[in-house]
């Protein structure tokens, strides 16, 4: 079968496994934008206010100088409080909350991670046998050919909790680790799959597609 083919039949599984892997990061990421908006507001907002005051106290000593609009100053701060202050707080609070779901759901996205994983090796497999030797090596993963790296990946994930590995499999590893440093070498002692997902760049099923027909030789 062409991995052309295999992508068409497990496109719905994958592309919802995809979504799932990334929807609470790109949720926090989201907010994270939001906040850092509302916080510059805030900011302008109140800075604004001081400098009224600066101003009317200046012009103030001023002999025969007549404020024109002496509420302005209270009226900017408590619209900045009421307005984008109250909506950065609860922005705030948003955030904590939605990073705490994430690392609730970090097992979740790992598992999900080693299935998208197996989704890749299984293609080659159907492909090109069970010979990682037979595939073509595609593009470079830091220094290392992408058919090693989900290839080993997907090992590396299966296999971590035994706490040994196939030769193969550890020197990828250890080279991931070399290439990208940390989280990479602790592939003995937790599933990398999430991040072996992330080195890839698989952010949606066209960046997985993409690099699998590339493979289809």
């Amino acid at each position: 079968m062409k991995i052309k083919d295999y992508l068409t039949e497990i496109e719905p599984a994958a592309a919802t496994v995809i979504e799932e892997i990334h929807r609470e990061e790109r949720h926090v990421a989201d907010l994270s934008r939001t906040l850092a908006h509302l916080t510059k507001a805030t900011a302008e907002g109140y800075a604004k206010v001081e400098q009224i005051n600066k101003m009317d106290e200046y012009l103030s000593s001023i002999p025969g100088y007549q404020d024109d609009d002496p509420l302005l100053s209270t009226a900017i701060y408590w619209h900045t409080f009421f307005g984008v202050g109250k909506e950065r707080h609860r922005t705030d609070n948003d955030l904590r909350e939605a990073m705490l779901r994430l690392a609730a759901h970090d097992f979740a996205r790992n598992a999900m991670s080693g299935a998208l994983l197996q989704f890749a090796k299984q293609g080659l497999s159907i492909r090109y046998g069970k010979s990682l030797s037979a595939c073509p090596k595609g593009r470079l993963i830091g220094s290392q050919s992408i058919t090693d790296v989900i290839w080993q990946g997907r090992n590396q994930a299966i296999h971590w909790e035994e706490g040994q590995f196939h030769s193969a499999t550890e020197a990828t590893l250890k080279q991931l680790a070399k290439d990208f440093c940390s989280p990479y070498d602790q592939y003995a002692s937790r599933s990398l799959a999430y991040e072996i997902v992330s080195v890839l760049g698989w952010q949606s099923f066209a960046d997985f597609s993409k690099d699998l027909l590339a493979l289809d030789s």
